[in-house]
Formats: structure tokens, sequence, C-alpha cells
């Protein structure tokens, strides 16, 4: 019996990986609520929310590729490498003394993009917020809107991913703006979306009800 080798050309290998690669970075944009409606285009692996477009493989690399790069170290066991969180290495704070002093230092009803990182930052390094809360609370949607708008034809000017207004120094209320987001998750149907979007509501208020 002559047997037929299957043959697959690297094109096709490359292609496969690249669909397998949109597919988790689509779930994983859901899970933490950044995008709700989903429907992939083979061709160019748009991303659809609502009538708005996104590019799943470069923004969902935004703050993932941060995120890994800042919150894991290289320990040498045995002759082997091992990432672990450095979180496991320092000595956490008492959780009233962490939003204490961040709620002394930031107010969350009017801060820029780069405090409310600050912040998150520190309650993940805590043991306050999980990974999940922590990559919901860091993604840079103004960048991600920049990049629609440089790089996806039709987009209009008027553009944003956020929710609400900020001001002319970028400051807005992220409880507003968390809350808002929630909402737009319920209206579509995507109760994971709410639900990871209501948490972050939940830890801002937390930091707003903090005695200046």
């Amino acid at each position: 019996m002559v047997q037929k080798r299957l043959t697959v050309s690297t094109d096709d290998t490359l292609m496969f990986i690249r669909k397998l690669k949109v597919n988790i970075a689509q779930k994983l944009l859901q899970n933490i609520g950044l995008i709700t409606d989903i429907s992939i285009n083979s061709e160019n692996y748009i991303c659809e929310e609502g009538n708005h477009y996104m590019n799943i493989s470069t923004a969902a690399s935004y703050q993932t590729k941060a995120f890994y790069a800042k919150n894991t170290a290289k320990m040498d066991t045995g002759g082997r490498a091992f990432n672990i969180p450095q979180t496991i290495a320092t000595t956490q704070k008492d959780s009233s003394t962490v939003y204490e002093e961040l709620s002394s230092k930031y107010d969350v009803r009017s801060a820029t993009f780069e405090e409310i990182v600050e912040i998150s930052n520190a309650l993940f390094e805590a043991g306050e917020i999980s990974s999940k809360e922590h990559m919901l609370m860091t993604f840079d949607f103004e960048r991600a809107t920049n990049h629609l708008k440089q790089n996806v034809p039709g987009v209009p000017s008027s553009f944003n991913m956020c929710e609400t207004p900020a001001d002319r120094n970028g400051r807005r209320d992220w409880i507003a703006e968390f809350g808002a987001r929630a909402s737009k998750n319920f209206k579509f149907g995507n109760l994971i979306g709410y639900q990871s979007n209501m948490k972050a509501v939940n830890i801002l208020q937390r930091l707003s009800t903090k005695v200046k």
C-alpha cells in the first residue's frame, strides 16, 4: 500500500499561526470587556465593535507586552529559567494602607491615564487586584484610537474609543468612564465585559471614598 505524504507549505503554517493568535487575542479582549460584538475578516483580521474597527493583532499587543515585561522576572533554579511574578518576592502592605496612600495622592474623579496606570501598578504589586483587572485598567484606549485613525481606512476623525470626554489636560472622571464602558457592554449583551468594567468601578470607588 502506497502512503501519501501530506505536505503543508510555509505560508499555510504561518496563516494557521496567525489565525490562532487572532482568536486568542479576540477572546482575551472580549473577556476583559475591551470589545463587545466581534466579527473577524479573514483577509485583514479586523475586529468589529458596533461600527468601529480594531486590528486585533496590533491593539492587543499595546499593553500585554508591557504588562508581562514589567511583572515577570527570571529565576535560575537547577539550570532552568522560570518566569515568576515579581510580586511573589515582595512584602505586601495592608490593604487599607495601600488604598489610603493612593487616595491621598490621586483623584480618580479627575486623573490622567498615566495616573490610572500608576494606581493600577501599585494595586497590582500590592496584590490588591488581579492581572485581568490590571490589564483592563491599563489598556491605552487613546493610543488604540490614534492607531485606528492612522491605519484603518474610513475611521472618522471624531472617532474615540473612550466613552467620556477628557479635559484639555487629559484628565477625566474614571469612575464615570469605566461605568460607561460597563453600560455599553451590557447594552451589547457582553456580561463578562460588563462585570469586568464594574470591578474597575468598584476599585476606583474605594479610592474615591477615602478621606483626603
